[in-house]
């Protein structure tokens, strides 16, 4: 037999189930606190919870054999971390038949007991203080370490969080403060004040902070933002003028962002000014407040074919040398099919076609003919927006 010298080899297999923990993240704690873990078994993309104990998989937790006070303790039948003593262990998923060199392929975590320096709250969306009335927002206390670590606030503190009646609607609050669901009632500043003041162990004993750690907040809330007029019609005129609107933007912190959906059809400067005309088209505009972009209103402009104008009906009385006005309207045509193009050579497919009353026509050679002539005579580009011409009377 060929190349019976040569040893033979030899490699071990150890094969586990696809676990993790959950929380799967470091944990920091404050002393008294509590923390449930649960494991969690991943079989053909179907998650299934991990019963502990019973001969199974169990949390372990790695001890100093230098140092005889515990961290951390753990609860095998609920998975409950209980927060002991100052320092950093790590909480790891052992199984009592998988010999030790495969622990490293089990999940694990660690776990810090950190002392409480500081408070901070926060809000959805990045901690913008800068709300809005009649939205809802969540808004959190947090526990940090000196190091600026955010510690898990277990259910068993004692926090009071100070808020404006008159300015919050209370929807929904944890058991431990630390949680709220607000809804702004109107426009004003005001301050959220959170203090933390006891920790209370398992055994019904109180671990009071002294002095209580104490948070204030700034708030500012602001009416929503609105655009003034929500809706822009121009007339399209490829080769003539471009047309300039400025758009009134209402509520907010007074600082604004502008954003459009088509370049093409229009553009808005930094000032609001929507200018527009060269391009058939509709696009949406959308205005922010950079003090917390989450704010927003919309609003639309269209450039549309000419398709009408009207002199609108009036009865009214004018003395010679006096002034009227005659007030006009001019449509644009909405074409839902090939709307900001020409349709093709012999094409007979139905378009559906609306009409929309044009915002500014000021561009627009408007031919008006009174009858009989010379009782009125008009007075030259004296309708700078859509809706009048003024006339004197002879």
């Amino acid at each position: 037999m060929l190349y019976m010298w040569v040893e033979p080899a030899s490699v071990s297999l150890t094969v586990t189930d696809r676990l993790y923990l959950s929380p799967s993240h470091d944990a920091y704690l404050l002393l008294g606190y509590t923390l449930s873990f649960r494991v969690w078994k991943s079989v053909h993309d179907t998650e299934t919870e991990v019963v502990l104990g019973q001969g199974e998989y169990e949390l372990s937790v790695e001890r100093d054999p230098n140092d005889d006070d515990d961290v951390i303790t753990v609860d095998q039948d609920t998975g409950t971390v209980t927060a002991q003593g100052l320092g950093l262990t790590s909480l790891s998923v052992t199984h009592p038949s998988l010999p030790e060199n495969s622990a490293s392929q089990l999940p694990r975590c660690s776990v810090f007991v950190v002392e409480p320096s500081y408070l901070t709250l926060g809000v959805e969306e990045e901690d913008r203080w800068v709300l809005e009335s009649g939205r809802q927002y969540q808004v959190t206390v947090r526990v940090h370490d000196q190091e600026g670590h955010t510690a898990h606030l277990a259910q068993n503190v004692v926090m009071t969080v100070e808020l404006s009646d008159w300015l919050f609607y209370i929807l929904e609050t944890s058991s431990n403060s630390s949680y709220h669901v607000l809804e702004t009632r109107g426009a004003g500043h005001t301050t959220i004040r959170a203090a933390l003041f006891t920790v209370l162990t398992e055994d019904g004993r109180a671990l009071p902070l002294i002095p209580p750690i104490r948070a204030e907040q700034e708030v500012e809330i602001y009416e929503p933002l609105t655009l003034q007029p929500r809706l822009l019609v121009f007339p399209w005129q490829p080769e003539g003028q471009l047309y300039q609107h400025h758009m009134q933007v209402e509520g907010g912190s007074g600082a604004v962002s502008w954003s459009v959906s088509d370049s093409d059809v229009a553009v808005v400067t930094i000032k609001g000014e929507v200018v527009a005309g060269k391009r058939r088209g509709q696009m949406d505009i959308q205005a922010s407040d950079t003090r917390n972009p989450v704010h927003t209103a919309t609003g639309q402009v269209y450039v549309l074919r000419p398709a009408g104008v009207d002199v609108l009906a009036q009865r009214g009385d004018c003395r010679v040398g006096e002034t009227i006005t005659l007030p006009l309207a001019a449509w644009g045509v909405q074409e839902e099919e090939n709307q900001a193009q020409e349709p093709p050579q012999g094409s007979s497919g139905p378009q559906t076609q609306t009409l929309l009353e044009v915002t500014d026509c000021s561009f627009i050679n408007l031919h008006i003919i009174t009858s009989p002539q010379g009782v009125f005579t008009r007075l030259p580009r004296t309708h700078t927006r859509c809706g009048s011409a003024l006339y004197v009377c002879s």
